[in-house]
């Protein structure tokens, strides 16, 4: 079977996001509307045309320079980079439009929870289960156009050296899994939230969930990982909706390219 290559692209990025459930659901506020300027005496008018002028070349500068909705579109064919979703592909599949969030080039260190044995569950995308075995790891996130937490999509594409660490990997994933229906998550900034678990697909190649987070207005991270030769992925879609659909298409999706 194909499998990804070991190689990555690019420098290493330090580690900056979290599994979705590390954190309690708290959508942001809309902005406050700005209030209209103050009416200036009339020798303040040389410095507020300067100041114009700057401003519209700042902004032709800006409008010129290429954007990114995900990860480099100039990649070496492959890669783990190669494997996840752009923006664009991800909001095309879930109907609404999402932008970049958060990446990381390694997973983070695995995450606190109060009930023993509940580590991978709290963390599945965490050292918990990725470890320090792998050889390419990448994980994305991105959010709501608004930004105001009505929908996370996140991603992580790793590949081990052989078939027998990518197995071993994907055992601790499924039987952590197992040994855990809920528990309580400490976030990075000493927040503690409630969640359940609950598992759905089970197979000697697939993986699917829900963690569940108590008294947060039906917010849910749907979960799905698979293994494919050297390749275990993962996605999470988090809203307060049914993300089921969404996950299983971004996963059909990242599953095919990761095998080649």
């Amino acid at each position: 079977m194909p499998t990804m290559s070991l190689n990555t692209v690019g420098p290493a990025v330090p580690p900056q996001t979290h599994d979705p459930e590390s954190q309690p659901h708290q959508p942001q506020q809309p902005a406050a509307v700005p209030q209209p300027p103050r009416t200036r005496p009339g020798w303040l008018l040389p410095t507020v045309v300067v100041s114009c002028a700057v401003a519209i070349a700042a902004a032709v500068v800006w409008l010129a320079w290429p954007s990114s909705s995900g990860p480099s579109r100039h990649l070496v064919a492959g890669t783990v980079q190669t494997t996840v979703l752009s923006a664009d592909e991800v909001s095309k599949l879930a109907g609404t439009t999402v932008v970049s969030a958060a990446s990381a080039s390694a997973p983070p260190p695995a995450l606190n929870a109060d009930q023993a044995g509940c580590a991978v569950a709290v963390g599945p995308a965490t050292q918990a289960v990725y470890g320090h075995d792998w050889t390419g790891f990448l994980s994305v996130t991105y959010q709501d156009v608004a930004r105001k937490g009505s929908i996370t999509v996140t991603q992580v594409a790793a590949v081990f050296p052989n078939t027998d660490k990518a197995g071993a990997a994907f055992k601790t994933l499924s039987d952590g899994l197992k040994g855990c229906k809920s528990a309580s998550v400490t976030d990075r900034g000493g927040r503690a939230t409630q969640w359940h678990y609950k598992l759905g697909t089970q197979d000697a190649a697939a993986l699917g969930w829900t963690a569940t987070q108590d008294a947060g207005g039906g917010w849910a991270c749907h979960r799905q990982a698979r293994l494919t030769g050297t390749s275990l992925v993962q996605v999470a879609v988090c809203d307060a909706g049914s993300g089921d659909a969404i996950a299983s298409a971004v996963t059909d999706r990242i599953t095919a390219r990761a095998k080649g």
